[in-house]
């Protein structure tokens, strides 16, 4: 039956929608739910009634990581991978969705709770990392500057050309620069209504028809504080797009899962969210 259903549907693997799990998170005095398909790949998981004190001062720095230009704690992250039904070339994958659940911090001069400050910081913090100016021997960790490490490539190229007699490639200098650039600008990040609750939402993908990116959807808590969730999606140009469609279904019906709340807690009844760091 499993076969069957594999062509029928025209991938194996997946997010199981008949098998879910609510996920609940205790933000101090904020209650985020959220339903999650069971997965096939083993991730990271965040323990049950866990309080995240991200109000206590020091919590943030002592449990924060990073992952290119944000600063966040790790909540909680699902994977899907979808599989070829039938024959299977190299390792059998169709594509794949990441969903990750952080707890993101923004810098001291941005208001997280102005929603339109919290939209327009997100997309300069992106822009802001990977144009970052650098030196020769900048190593561009966690991809810092490497835009500006494009251009400056770009631009030596083309002016040795040009010492060469040929300035074609300095006449067009922008346009190739453009063309060459992994990380081009975003469109402006979007204030959306989920359950009656204003999000900041933008979309991170190196062109704007790839089918490759990540979606965040950003809830302020604070000032100082949202919670964010983000879906990445992988998806090679091989293959039907049949499994595109279901996975861009399960994105929806996580976010229509989501919900947000007061609660009423105190840290007696609850474990406190630690890291154990390498020393």
């Amino acid at each position: 039956m499993g076969l069957v259903k594999n062509v029928w549907q025209g991938f194996a693997g997946g997010p199981d929608l008949n098998r879910q799990q609510t996920h609940r998170f205790l933000l101090e005095d904020i209650q985020v739910q959220v339903r999650l398909p069971h997965s096939n790949v083993e991730t990271i998981a965040s323990p049950r009634l866990v309080n995240f004190p991200y109000k206590t001062p020091g919590w943030f720095e002592r449990n924060m990581e990073q992952q290119r230009q944000h600063y966040y704690v790790h909540l909680q992250t699902r994977c899907w991978f979808y599989m070829f039904p039938l024959l299977r070339f190299g390792d059998g994958e169709l594509g794949h969705l990441f969903c990750s659940l952080w707890l993101k911090r923004v810098p001291s001069d941005v208001n997280a709770l102005d929603r339109q400050q919290l939209a327009d910081y997100l997309i300069r913090e992106y822009d802001e990392h990977y144009n970052a100016e650098i030196t020769r021997d900048d190593s561009c960790e966690q991809a810092r500057g490497v835009n500006t490490r494009t251009r400056q490539k770009i631009r030596a190229e083309a002016e040795l050309a040009a010492s060469r007699g040929s300035t074609s490639r300095l006449d067009n200098l922008e346009k190739h620069i453009a063309l060459s650039i992994n990380y081009p600008p975003l469109e402006p990040a979007k204030i959306i209504t989920i359950h009656g609750m204003e999000w900041v939402s933008y979309v991170d993908k190196p062109f704007p028809a790839s089918l490759r990116g990540v979606d965040y959807y950003c809830l302020p808590l604070s000032e100082q504080f949202c919670f964010a969730i983000s879906f990445t999606l992988y998806a090679p140009g091989y293959g039907n797009k049949r499994w595109l469609k279901h996975a861009k279904a399960t994105q929806q019906m996580v976010l229509d899962s989501l919900k947000v709340s007061s609660v009423d807690n105190t840290s007696d009844n609850l474990l406190v969210h630690t890291v154990n760091k390498a020393e």
